[in-house]
């Protein structure tokens, strides 16, 4: 981290609020805002986790992905959030990078890299592919992150099996509209996925755990989603399999949104 950064970290909370004033403010300097999730990824303090969901709505890419790395970081470490639950503001923020359109996706860019978490595995060349990962780790944070960050890997894998198991996965835990939005970037399921579709998610996460060889990187993430599927009661949640059979609603267009 640089000394600057450092520094404000220690600082702490009462950095917050001049933080997340630059972080909102679009006219910022976008070099100075770009640098600010990290910093505030690292502090202990509700508001820090407030204002990254905020900055999940900002125009530039790279402001709301790295606002996204940042709470993943924060989950991770078990910082607190915000008094609001972050949940809505999550799935505003999926639903908003999925209206922005293939090209839209295709034409995201970072300045430079961005310190590696347990999501990222990269194919270099896909188009768009900085975008399905933002999308992927917008997801994780509202849903079982393990399983998520399973799907998002075999999609990227050359193993059908796994990108089968992904697919029906993501069938059965996505609300109706998010998977309407998302399948044009990953691909439509096969007459065998739609078969599958309606399996209890334990059965699928219970796929997803036997090709772990293809999936995961080490013992401790398949042992999570071991811990996972021994937990799990079905797929009961508040992502109706049902609503996936839900035809368009008209009031919910999928309007492409600007960049």
């Amino acid at each position: 981290m640089a000394p600057a950064a450092g520094a404000l970290v220690e600082i702490g909370s009462a950095a917050v609020p001049g933080l997340a004033r630059l972080v909102a403010d679009e006219g910022t300097d976008f070099v100075v805002r770009r640098r600010v999730p990290p910093v505030l990824a690292r502090i202990p303090d509700q508001a820090a986790d407030e204002a990254l969901l905020l900055a999940l709505g900002a125009g530039r890419f790279e402001v709301r992905y790295r606002a996204a790395v940042a709470l993943a970081r924060r989950r991770a470490a078990g910082l607190p959030g915000g008094p609001t639950p972050p949940d809505a503001a999550v799935w505003e923020a999926i639903r908003n990078e999925l209206g922005r359109g293939r090209a839209v996706w295709e034409l995201a860019r970072l300045l430079d890299d961005v310190e590696p978490d347990s999501l990222v595995e990269r194919q270099l060349g896909l188009r768009g592919e900085l975008s399905l990962e933002h999308v992927f780790r917008l997801l994780s944070l509202v849903l079982d992150a393990e399983p998520m960050r399973a799907a998002y890997r075999s999609l990227l894998s050359d193993d059908e099996e796994a990108r089968s198991f992904a697919l029906e996965f993501l069938e059965q835990v996505l609300p109706g509209d998010v998977k309407r939005r998302l399948w044009p970037f990953i691909g439509d399921l096969s007459e065998h996925q739609e078969r599958q579709a309606l399996r209890p998610l334990d059965l699928v996460v219970a796929d997803l755990v036997r090709t772990g060889a293809t999936l995961f990187g080490g013992g401790e993430q398949r042992e999570a989603l071991r811990r996972y599927l021994s937990e799990s009661h079905g797929p009961a949640s508040p992502l109706d399999p049902a609503d996936s059979t839900r035809p368009p609603d008209p009031a919910d267009p999928l309007d492409p949104v600007d960049d």
